[in-house]
């Protein structure tokens, strides 16, 4: 993510990069637009937080693509 203030009118799907896009990306962009537009509507303040980075211990029998990424960073792996 650009190191940026987002504003209102920019929701994440404005960052995402539809080629990569999972469908875990997508559900949360949706639901996000879906918020904004119900503060909106009900004229009620709306504040979207995007964690930096989440830690803790693996919940699934298999690392998350977040976590992969961090463990190919630390191996060293790069993709261009």
């Amino acid at each position: 993510m650009p190191n940026r203030s987002l504003r209102s009118r920019s929701h994440i799907g404005a960052i995402l990069n539809t080629a990569r896009t999972t469908m875990y990306a997508y559900a949360k962009t949706t639901a996000e637009k879906v918020a904004w537009r119900a503060a909106k509507e009900s004229g009620m303040d709306l504040v979207v937080v995007y964690p930096a980075f989440v830690v803790g211990p693996l919940l699934a029998p298999q690392p998350t693509s977040s976590l992969r990424m961090i463990m190919a960073i630390t191996k060293g792996a790069s993709k261009r």
